[in-house]
């Protein structure tokens, strides 16, 4: 989609199990594109196929069809070529980041594969290692059509990062358990080590082939995104301020600009919280907020780019845990629009359904019937005056998440309790009343506040910075 040079400005975070507070893998991604955007929810459930059917890729290719596909969660952005993402119901995650790559003589096979490749995993795999072989033979076997992109593919026990270039070279590394990855719009794998099959996969000329188009010396290490990369990617302001920006709340170490890491130790133990912090994040208190602590307007409209950012559409943090069913175990935190004016919802990977508002919306018209636009609206109306409506709606939201975050627990019980006595169905049908019921209640609490914008100073009674 060229809808603007701004497409695709995402960034991801992949904490491994013992990074988190509960053992959980925690893998979230911000969605920034700009444009006309509308972003729809569904429930896909499992499907049996006819045993000649194809999946037709969408600059002509064909791949053969598997015989029955998995049931997933999918946020689908229409018109968009590669901002959907879904989890599936083995707990397998994937989204993605727009990295571009220096090739320019890309080989593809019947046009390459792109925006089909990550429904393919959502699919087919029933576990995050499955996903990146998943995309390492389509990528070898089509090429991939686009500049390049980094995937995030993880499950209740791993977390993978898997870095496509334009055409058929690929590299994928698993983030260790204990450590925490950070990825804006550029490639973050440096060193490779193909041996390594429990930590690397990729293509087995991925060097022979740098050496070959003189992007790598072969008497240094190999660095496969200095040799992979685009220049203006990797030493982009944006890109290097995003990664260190991440690394700093999550570690609290100010790593040199130049000298960031794959990934890294946290210096306490995540949680669902702590990644949405970073999701929400404008560099406030440090030498990047060019806002001045918002006196100066909209953390969005600077000329610094933020983690959080004008184009930010939806974001997420998905909580993987293996030691519960998977429809129970598995939970997607998500916003409606800009994190820092949104509110994180709690869907359970075993919902029947989303709310109807959830799953509709039109690119072409503002449909107040629709969840995203409501939030959207939400969001431009907190940019007027950013100071107070932002931080006055910050603390709105709140109430909602510390109640969704308090009767975690509880609520898993229960579904547990259902799940052992009366069996997976009731369990189901049990979550989808509880998430759906928090999403009308925020959608409703939306709607409230635009129809009846409070007045500043009674808005601020919310708000303790006033």
């Amino acid at each position: 989609s060229l809808n603007s040079s701004l497409d695709h400005e995402c960034f991801l975070i992949l904490a491994g199990k013992n990074a988190t507070e509960d053992g959980s893998v925690l893998v979230g991604h911000n969605e920034d594109d700009s444009g006309k955007v509308v972003i729809r929810l569904h429930v896909v459930p499992r499907i049996e196929h006819e045993p000649d059917e194809v999946i037709r890729l969408k600059n002509g290719g064909l791949v053969r069809q598997a015989r029955e596909t998995y049931s997933y969660l999918w946020s689908e952005m229409p018109g968009f070529d590669f901002s959907d993402s879904y989890l599936n119901e083995w707990g397998v995650a994937i989204a993605s980041d727009s990295s571009p790559s220096k090739e320019d003589r890309p080989e593809l096979k019947e046009g390459g594969i792109g925006r089909c490749l990550r429904k393919i995993v959502a699919e087919r795999a029933r576990t995050a290692r499955d996903g990146v072989r998943i995309i390492g033979q389509l990528v070898e076997y089509y090429g991939y059509a686009h500049p390049g992109r980094t995937y995030m593919v993880g499950d209740p026990s791993e977390a993978w990062v898997v870095c496509v270039v334009y055409g058929k070279h690929w590299v994928a590394q698993r983030v260790p358990d204990n450590e925490v990855a950070v990825v804006p719009n550029r490639y973050v794998i440096r060193r490779v080590d193909l041996e390594d099959e429990e930590n690397f996969m990729g293509s087995e000329d991925l060097i022979t082939y740098a050496v070959k188009r003189g992007w790598h010396d072969p008497s240094k290490p190999f660095d496969f995104a200095k040799a992979y990369g685009k220049d203006t990617a990797i030493k982009s302001p944006a890109n290097t301020c995003r990664q260190w920006g991440g690394l700093l709340l999550l570690t609290e170490k100010n790593y040199p600009l130049d000298e960031l890491p794959f990934s890294a130790k946290p210096n306490r133990k995540l949680s669902v919280r702590n990644l949405t912090e970073v999701f929400r994040y404008h560099y406030e208190g440090t030498k990047y907020d060019l806002t001045e602590g918002y006196t100066m307007g909209s953390p969005h409209a600077t000329g610094m780019r933020t983690i959080c950012s004008e184009s930010t559409q939806e974001s997420f943090v998905m909580q993987l845990r293996s030691d519960m069913p998977t429809h129970i175990g598995n939970v997607y935190w998500r916003t409606s629009g800009r994190p820092c004016e949104s509110v994180y919802v709690p869907w359970y990977l075993g919902i029947l359904e989303f709310p109807e508002p959830y799953e509709r919306g039109d690119l072409e018209d503002k449909d107040m019937e629709s969840a995203y636009w409501v939030f959207r609206t939400l969001a431009d109306w907190a940019e007027e005056d950013y100071k107070n409506r932002s931080v006055a709606l910050r603390n709105v939201w709140k109430k909602y998440e510390d109640e969704a975050y308090n009767s975690q627990e509880k609520v898993e019980k229960k579904a547990l309790e259902i799940y052992h006595a009366e069996g997976e169905a009731q369990a189901r049908a049990f979550l989808t009343e509880y998430s759906g019921k928090l999403g009308m209640e925020v959608l409703e609490e939306a709607e409230r506040i635009l129809d009846a914008p409070l007045p500043q100073y009674d808005l601020c009674s919310f708000c303790p910075l006033a």
